[in-house]
């Protein structure tokens, strides 16, 4: 039998990863960069709207609190994205990431109408959502 986590263990472990990206002092809020590959070239930095930046979980599941999210110029990249680091107010730039995952146009863990972000495209984000694992 596999190891797995009732929803109240669910909901505090999205609750302490979640956590961290609210934790810096650089900037007032965590960002979403967009890279070429895990741990490449950043095509787009797109800052949480606000510190905390996801909503208490429930079920599990936490979802961003998104009035704006988004790179109006990004820097683009001539490869198009395939990951994704969800970063802490002190990582901006890059280095330590607290979430990492796939960016595609369907079945990825961020999906893009379009994963070709060219020099001063605007990249936004209307929805997103943290799972905890089972």
């Amino acid at each position: 039998m596999a190891i797995t986590h009732g929803t109240p263990a669910r909901n505090a472990a999205a609750a302490a990863v979640l956590s961290l990206i609210d934790a810096g002092t650089a900037q007032t809020v965590g960002a979403c960069l967009f890279r070429v590959g895990a741990g490449g070239p950043i095509s787009a930095t797109l800052p949480f709207s606000q510190n905390p930046a996801f909503g208490t979980p429930s079920g599990g599941q936490a979802s961003a609190i998104i009035t704006t999210m988004e790179d109006p110029s990004a820097a683009g990249n001539a490869s198009p994205v395939s990951s994704f680091d969800l970063t802490d107010r002190d990582n901006y730039a890059g280095g330590a990431f607290i979430v990492q995952g796939a960016v595609g146009t369907g079945g990825a863990d961020i999906n893009l109408n379009d994963v070709q972000i060219n020099n001063g495209d605007l990249v936004r984000l209307t929805a997103l959502t943290y799972t905890a694992a089972v």
